[in-house]
């Protein structure tokens, strides 16, 4: 803003939305390293791409794919790194992790899992990323993409509660902790949950419009499914992809020629919890398992 000034509103809706995490290893700010977040972050990136043979991602759930999506399409050598031992880790099972890292491999994109950054240093050839395990990876460039932080600044200074590792505190209608300031989106911390995704967004939206209009909204939750369809892959996955759900069953068909993976997991009576893998079709399943 140009210049300070006082609103004065009855009914207030805290939407901030949320910043890139990136990981405070040392050279995390040097020169060559980037975000992955607005149009301008991909701005900055295609252009130093235009003079760069080689890029790494670290973050390898939806967005770093579409970020290693992103510098395989700019002719870019392209390598992703994930702390964790599998790509997409938080929606996908041993078994479907397994077969998305073998075809991005064969699509000529490096996969580094369980790999803990320690640092990152400049030399003559570029940059070099470090691991605890004492390997090390070389780049011209550098991409984070490891997550969200929820953008809680202005709730902290006006008093409202905020979670222990960030997001501003909400009930089922969408209140914080003065019930005239309400918060949805990826700022809102619901039962100790970032909803990182549109979806829970909108859905919280809802749920805020009715309990300003007076009305019985309640947001109870939110839909995780996840698709992604880049660098010719097709995932998709929703429901209790890991099969945390008591006395769930799980049912499983793996095609190795063709790169096929799927599990379906449900009780009886019902799909109600479902995972989906890698298949061409999957994406056509999501709206069956919610009915």
């Amino acid at each position: 803003m140009p210049s300070a000034h006082e609103t004065h509103w009855d009914k207030l809706v805290l939407a901030t939305g949320s910043y890139p995490f990136v990981p405070p290893v040392p050279g995390h700010n040097l020169e060559g390293c980037f975000v992955y977040r607005t149009l301008d972050d991909l701005d900055q990136i295609a252009a130093r791409a235009a003079t760069a043979r080689r890029g790494v991602v670290i973050g390898g759930g939806l967005l770093g794919l579409e970020a290693a999506n992103t510098l395989k399409q700019l002719g870019l050598e392209t390598h992703v790194v994930e702390f964790a031992p599998n790509l997409m880790a938080v929606q996908l099972d041993n078994g479907g992790a397994a077969m998305l890292r073998e075809k991005i491999s064969q699509l000529g994109v490096g996969v580094h899992t369980s790999k803990a950054t320690t640092e990152i240093v400049r030399n003559e050839q570029g940059l070099q990323l470090n691991f605890a395990d004492g390997s090390s990876l070389a780049t011209d460039m550098l991409v984070f993409s490891a997550g969200i932080r929820p953008q809680d600044a202005l709730a902290r200074s006006g008093g409202l509660n905020v979670g222990e590792r960030g997001g501003i505190c909400i009930d089922n209608q969408c209140r914080t902790s003065d019930p005239d300031v309400l918060a949805i989106g990826e700022c809102a911390l619901w039962e100790n949950k970032i909803y990182g995704l549109v979806a829970p967004g909108y859905q919280m939206a809802r749920a805020a419009a009715a309990t300003l209009a007076g009305e019985a909204g309640c947001f109870s939750g939110a839909d995780m499914s996840t698709k992604l369809k880049l660098l010719g892959v097709d995932v998709a996955s929703f429901g209790d992809a890991q099969g945390r759900t008591p006395g769930c069953q799980s049912y499983q068909w793996t095609d190795g020629p063709q790169q096929i993976y799927k599990k379906n997991r449900g009780q009886r009576g019902g799909a109600k919890n479902c995972s989906a893998g890698c298949w061409s079709g999957c994406q056509r399943l999501m709206p069956r398992c919610y009915r």
